[in-house]
């Protein structure tokens, strides 16, 4: 009997380990991924995991995560005429991206503006440099609707989001 009870209780032992360990691995895996490759961030397997909501911040402006070619369409639909990307063009993913979006932009008449944030060192000066920026293009077009987006519509996007409330 105590043979049988030693193997089951290594069994009950290691098994659960064994398969916390593989989903950690997994998910690890999953990360890397999904912030290397560019491809499956084309394809918006990562993108639509971490993308934030669109957020109207007032009637001419929304915020939100960077839009697939249907969300271009319906932005233009509510009107939308212009939008500012803060993706950073300096990373081979998100030059990626604004090249697609430049592509997926331009059938829909919007007009592109690329105001660059880092999202590594958000709180850097270059970043409060690029918000005033995208501040001055929104004073200077009062009359036009914008969108502005980065990449999952969060941390970026939250620094222009911060600076148009405390401007008011």
């Amino acid at each position: 009997m105590k043979i049988v009870k030693r193997p089951i209780k290594k069994t009950a032992y290691v098994l659960p380990r064994l398969f916390l360990t593989g989903v950690a691995l997994f998910g690890m895996v999953a990360v890397i991924l999904c912030s290397l490759s560019p491809k499956l961030q084309l394809l918006g397997v990562c993108h639509d995991l971490t993308r934030a909501p669109v957020q109207q911040l007032s009637p001419a402006v929304a915020l939100g995560p960077y839009p697939h070619r249907q969300e271009l369409q319906v932005l233009k639909l509510r009107g939308v005429v212009a939008v500012i990307s803060l993706l950073d063009d300096t990373l081979p993913p998100e030059r990626m991206l604004q090249a697609l979006e430049e592509k997926n932009a331009a059938p829909f008449g919007l007009k592109l503006y690329k105001v660059p944030m880092s999202s590594l060192h958000l709180h850097d000066v270059s970043n409060q440099k690029q918000v005033s920026a995208v501040m001055q293009i929104l004073r200077r077009n009062p009359d036009k609707r914008f969108y502005i987006h980065c990449y999952g519509g969060r941390r970026r996007v939250g620094l222009v989001r911060q600076a148009m409330i405390n401007q008011r």
